[in-house]
């Protein structure tokens, strides 16, 4: 291929002009062994576009009234083309990388936290310089990296081990890290044993552990390819994925079946707790089978719709008297109505729900927001209006719409690929509110849930991936007791990038 047609596909391509035939034209000559310049070039030439895309965003804002000229993104660069283009822009980033000498430095320490060396054992410090193939530990606190001439950032937490491959690559032994990835630095690879995670512009966090690996895409587009085969998929931001040794999906059991409980008692808090009741079908109303609706969440719907008032079409179900504390909604539930004595007939057909209802009086006036997840089912009301619904997408709560929902999927949570949840805005004053929270089951014993609360105006403290550390709702003050368990459990969410929660001094 002459310089002259390479340069005019190359053109093409970062605009967004090329067909089918020449896509392939061009994939075929990256291909060969022979054509590392070319290789070069085109990575150069997206990384320019990409710089330029940013410069152009930044003159639009500050230069209103000027005519804003045309930009392509990477995303218009990826999708009309189709796999042959993708495969183009993943080949490129895996056959054109620059040899990187072995004592050439290629990232540098910005800040560390907590314990960390390198494989000879000398300690980590601020602003030391990691040559490739040197391997790294973090074994308390976490430490911040940013990648020579890619510009590459990382953060990267205890327990974790990490081979820096390249100034374009690391091997993730074990461990959690998170990056953000600039214009410069499109291409950059994270691998694990499992896997090969590229990015095309984005933040991400990559997880691994041993026989399991995983990434969550914060932000943008990455691909992620299957060993040994090489077969890719792409995510967006939101998605997330776990993969095994022998490729493999592992959702969230596993992380779920180790999730800390803490039981409702009045033991755990100070001041007010809700009173609740519980309620399950009755033994002539249970279904012969797993029925996939969820019978019981619509029984308590006319009662949400009525704001509380109308509780008639809760007649006919098994209620028990036993009166259940609410502290709070936080960690797994999985002993919670075996506890409570449900039969587990009840618990495994038709499941169960918690009504908890009573007077709160506010810490402070202003609006409120609540944030959180449920599986199956969470419902908040104030003043018999429902405020937020968290449930999962099998809920009845969520399946009506009656309540306004928005799903954050760049936050990650246990539920699903919905994210954390959020609710409305909602104003109260230093006079009591009537509060009413409906918490349940649809079926089966694998309950959990998480309920956090924003004030408007109020600053929060992030997580290490981003996401505001939101107070955790409670209706009281938690006893010692009470702090340390809830504190295992935040550091659990946190490990396992599941969410993460505060506890209020007003709680």
């Amino acid at each position: 291929m002459t310089n002259e047609r390479l340069s005019e596909l190359i053109q093409k391509y970062v605009l967004g002009n090329l067909t089918d035939s020449e896509a392939e034209e061009l994939s075929d000559h990256l291909k060969r062994e022979d054509a590392a310049e070319s290789r070069r070039k085109l990575r150069l030439a997206l990384r320019t576009d990409a710089y330029l895309q940013e410069v152009s965003s930044e003159m639009d804002e500050n230069v209103e009234s000027r005519e804003a000229p045309q930009r392509f993104s990477l995303e218009r660069i990826l999708w009309p083309l189709g796999s042959i283009a993708a495969a183009i822009l993943i080949g490129l980033f895996m056959w054109g990388q620059k040899p990187v000498e072995k004592d050439e430095a290629v990232a540098t320490i910005r800040r560390i936290e907590g314990q960390a060396q390198r494989n000879d054992g000398t300690p980590l410090s601020n602003g030391m310089r990691l040559l490739a193939d040197e391997e790294i530990t973090v074994t308390s606190g976490l430490v911040e990296i940013v990648f020579q001439d890619t510009g590459v950032h990382a953060v990267a937490t205890a327990p974790m081990t990490m081979t820096f491959s390249a100034n374009d690559r690391v091997f993730l032994h074990q461990g959690n890290v998170k990056l953000h990835v600039p214009p410069q630095g499109i291409g950059f690879v994270v691998e694990t044993a499992e896997r090969e995670i590229t990015d095309l512009g984005t933040s991400f966090v990559v997880s691994a552990s041993e026989g399991e690996s995983g990434v969550l895409v914060l932000d943008g587009l990455v691909a992620v390819d299957t060993k040994p085969s090489g077969e890719e998929q792409y995510l967006t931001e939101g998605e997330a994925a776990t993969f095994t040794q022998r490729g493999d999906l592992r959702l969230l059991k596993e992380k779920v079946s180790k999730l800390p409980e803490i039981i409702p008692s009045e033991s755990l808090i100070r001041g007010s707790v809700l009173p609740g009741e519980i309620y399950t079908l009755k033994a002539s109303g249970l279904p012969d089978k797993r029925e996939p609706v969820d019978l019981l969440g619509q029984r308590f719907l006319p009662l949400v719709d009525s704001g509380f008032q109308d509780a008639s079409s809760l007649k006919g179900l098994r209620q028990y008297s036993s009166v259940l504390p609410f502290p709070a909604i936080a960690g797994a539930y999985s002993q919670f109505a075996k506890q409570q004595e449900i039969g587990p007939v009840f618990i495994d057909r038709s499941g169960w729900v918690s009504w908890h209802k009573g007077k709160l009086t506010p810490p402070q006036p202003g609006r409120f927001r609540f944030w959180g997840y449920a599986d199956n089912s969470l419902l908040v009301a104030i003043n018999g209006r429902a405020v937020f619904e968290g449930g999962r997408g099998d809920s009845a709560f969520r399946e009506s719409g009656l309540i306004p929902r928005r799903n954050h999927p760049e936050w990650p949570c246990l539920n699903s690929e919905a994210g954390f949840a959020s609710g409305e805005w909602f104003e109260v004053t230093d006079e009591t509110v009537q509060f009413d929270l409906l918490f349940g089951e649809k079926r089966g014993r694998l309950t959990y849930g998480l309920l956090l609360i924003e004030r408007e105006g109020d600053t929060y403290e992030e997580t290490y991936y981003g996401q505001p550390r939101w107070p955790l709702f409670l209706t009281g003050t938690p006893t010692p007791d009470c702090k340390k368990q809830l504190a295992q459990l935040n550091a659990y969410l946190e490990e396992k990038l599941l969410g993460s929660f505060s506890i209020s001094d007003q709680a």
